[in-house]
């Protein structure tokens, strides 16, 4: 398995900025037409995979 990180810098430190970085670096950018709905489920999968480990 290989791993391309991008390579994105914060502009200011707001949370959508830092964010939008996090998601650039790790390569999870949508780039196809419907990346966006697909990057939305990705996230809250993430979201509920933390909440689960956090318990």
């Amino acid at each position: 398995m290989e791993f391309l990180l991008g390579n994105a810098e914060p502009i200011n430190q707001e949370v959508e900025e830092l964010s939008k970085v996090l998601v650039a670096r790790f390569g999870l950018s949508p780039r196809k037409k419907d990346g966006n709905a697909q990057l939305h489920k990705l996230l809250l999968q993430l979201y509920e995979r933390k909440k689960e480990a956090n318990r």
